[in-house]
């Protein structure tokens, strides 16, 4: 608005200027003059005059226009420079600017309460010297700096600090290139987050969870033997009424100890107080006793149930056969009951140089997308199986990636809403 108010004040100086040179003219009496050549002499003469002028007039206008558009862009330049050094003194992330030699350039004041170092105690310092790990002792926070290429940007991991008073702290780093940052111009950047409380969060979770699985397990086993006593007429006749309401007893019970058992099972798994049996397994026979136990099921549901593994080229692999069998029996089973009728799951194994690879696929109705990452957390269902199976714990694919980890392995999914899923188990050989 203001530019235009600008340029329409200068339109009307150009037009005041030209009336002048023309009132100019005409009362000096140039046209009466005798001498033709005296007359255009005069005439050029006021004619460069208003020419001059009029530039002069539009270099002006010109250098006000570009004064304001440098102002507006000093204007954007002082907000982003005030938002970035917001975000890097507001965040509750440690952030450390590093030059090309390492050498620490700013460092914001989460850095401080994280490892307890002053901005003067770290800026001017050799990251390395300052900001050290258990991990990478010489290299310091700065290690992950070395992991950097084109194809690689970033690198996160989650390590284990030493702070100022010489306390271990679990912290996540991020290392990453940056040229400029917060008014510093810069070579790379670390960011860390404190994970102490995340961590502790967890592990009170985990002892919740643990302290009342066993808790509830005795319990539970004893009412499920006395519904079981009152069922078989062991404590007196009990008339058809009461043996329905006392058959639904048993079945609820039997749910709840089924997920007391699986949430025991997590907690042992995950504390490692179940000893995995490793050793050279023929991991066909584990699959091909697992299709074996839920073929009734796949037929009940009209499913074909198709194993296209060959004997011949697959190599032992050193496992615990029963946990594996008991990952496989959860995929498969889940493959069955969220396939329709005449369905397909198909069970095969690619052989790889470091890993066996199993793959579990079916024409089902698949995984919404945004159910992918949450697949193997705990308690989690997704979204549209709830209709297909309202009995589900949830835990049966948390369970299966435990086991899978204990293994120095991998599982995964890939899935399309209404065509299908894949899951896969990747075993090292």
């Amino acid at each position: 608005m203001k530019q235009k108010i600008i340029k329409i004040i200068h339109y009307v100086i150009d037009i005041f200027v030209w009336l002048a040179v023309a009132i100019t003219v005409l009362s000096v009496g140039v046209f009466n003059a005798e001498s033709w050549m005296i007359r255009w002499t005069s005439l050029a003469a006021l004619w460069l005059a208003g020419y001059w002028t009029l530039r002069s007039i539009r270099a002006q206008r010109e250098a006000d226009l570009r004064l304001l558009q440098l102002e507006k862009g000093n204007a954007e330049i002082k907000f982003q420079r005030d938002r970035h050094i917001a975000f890097f003194e507001l965040t509750h992330d440690g952030i450390i600017v590093l030059d090309k030699n390492n050498q620490i350039l700013r460092i914001n004041d989460a850095i401080t309460d994280i490892t307890g170092y002053s901005y003067n105690e770290a800026v001017g310092h050799q990251c390395s010297k300052v900001f050290r790990c258990e991990k990478y002792k010489e290299m310091g926070l700065a290690f992950g700096l070395a992991y950097l290429s084109i194809a690689n940007p970033t690198h996160y991991e989650e390590i284990t600090a030493i702070t100022k008073d010489g306390r271990p702290i679990d912290i996540g780093v991020r290392c990453t290139k940056a040229k400029h940052f917060s008014g510093h111009r810069g070579d790379s950047l670390i960011l860390i987050r404190d994970l102490s409380k995340i961590h502790a969060a967890e592990v009170m979770e985990h002892d919740f969870v643990s302290m009342t699985s066993h808790q509830l397990f005795t319990p539970l086993s004893i009412i499920r033997g006395h519904i079981a006593l009152m069922i078989e007429g062991s404590l007196g006749k009990i008339t058809e009424k009461q043996k329905n309401f006392l058959d639904q007893s048993m079945h609820a019970t039997k749910k709840m100890v089924s997920l007391v058992s699986e949430l025991l099972s997590i907690s042992r798994l995950e504390e490692r107080k179940i000893t995995l049996n490793f050793a050279p397994t023929n991991i066909v026979d584990v699959i091909d006793s697992t299709i074996s136990e839920l073929e009734p099921l796949a037929a009940r549901n009209s499913i074909h149930l198709i194993s296209k593994i060959s004997r011949k080229s697959i190599p032992l692999v050193v496992i615990d056969g029963e946990k594996i069998s008991q990952v496989m029996q959860n995929i498969i089973d889940n493959a069955i009951k969220y396939t329709p009728k005449k369905g397909t799951v198909q069970i095969d194994i690619t052989v790889e140089t470091d890993n066996l690879v199993i793959s579990v696929s079916d024409n089902g109705i698949g995984i919404p997308k945004d159910d992918l990452p949450k697949l193997f957390q705990r308690f989690f269902r997704s979204s549209n199986t709830l209709s297909l199976d309202s009995k589900g714990t949830g835990l049966g694919l948390y369970i299966a990636k435990v086991i899978v980890e204990r293994h120095q392995g991998k599982i995964w999914a890939e899935s399309t809403e209404n065509k299908g899923s894949t899951f896969y188990i990747a075993l090292p050989r």
